[in-house]
Formats: C-alpha cells, structure tokens, sequence
C-alpha cells in the first residue's frame, strides 16, 4: 500500500503502534530504529523519520556519489590540462580555482561529492581550470616564489 489512502493510513498506524514502519523502498517492514530521522530544519508531518530505511538511504547515497564522480572525471579527461593537454587519467587531473576567493568548497576532496548536488559542483567546476597534477604543482610553487619575493 503505498501513499495516503485510507488502507495505507491504517497500516502506517497500526505498524506505528507496534514500533514499525515500511520502507517506501525496499518495502520491508522494520523496526523505527532502522529508519534515519528527517532533517531537523526540515519541516515535516508524521513520525519524524525517512520514508527508507537506512540500508536503502545508504545505497542510493553511494549511488549518486558515485555518478558524481563520474561525470567530473568525464569532464576533466574532455578538458584535460589547459596547460600541457595532458588528459589520460583523471586522477592526476585536478580542478584548479582561478580565483580562490570565489571558491565555495573544493571538488573531488573529502566530501564535496555527498555534500553537494550535481548541479553544485558544475558550477564549482566553471570557476575553474583543469591542470595535471605537475602543472598544478608548478603553478602553486611559482605563486609562493611570487608572494614571498614581495613580502621580502
């Protein structure tokens, strides 16, 4: 039974009753327990719970992390370093912000693929450039030499 029919109304109650829920997912029914709570900020009606449980909560994460990685590793290889044209692995292609005062949060390190939607990062990857991992590493190195030679 799915949605807010009155069958499904009853079954929520009853399987409320009894510390219950099923998962709009999977559509098992498990203990509360084994459900994530809804974000606090979010406003909501009903128990206070997700409609997945955390098994399906979890795999459907993983899945969109890992179609994110995806299509930003597609787009580094199309781009490849803007300095060099290096484009073979993906790995040693980092995303380089031109302007660093304009940049929200890093791409591809720690949690950026989870914390952010697709469309987030896009435009995250707008305000950069593709470098390999030399590149990057000579372009770093030669701003320091820059910045310690004025405050010298």
């Amino acid at each position: 039974m799915h949605g807010n029919s009155r069958e499904a109304l009853k079954e929520k109650a009853k399987l409320s009753d009894q510390g219950l829920k099923r998962c709009g997912c999977c559509e098992e029914i498990k203990p509360l327990k084994d459900f994530p709570p809804i974000a606090p900020a979010v406003k909501y009606q009903g128990d206070g719970l997700k409609s997945n449980c955390r098994k399906c909560e979890s795999s459907y994460g993983y899945a969109l992390r890992r179609k994110n990685k995806q299509v930003i590793r597609r787009m580094k290889l199309e781009s490849g370093c803007i300095i060099c044209g290096y484009d073979e692995n993906p790995i040693l292609l980092h995303w380089h912000h031109r302007d660093p005062d304009e940049k929200l949060f890093a791409i591809g390190v720690g949690p950026s693929f989870a914390a952010h939607s697709l469309k987030k990062i896009i435009t995250e990857t707008k305000k950069c450039d593709v470098l390999c991992q030399p590149c990057h590493m000579e372009h770093h190195s030669t701003s320091l030499d820059i910045k310690r030679n004025l405050n010298a």
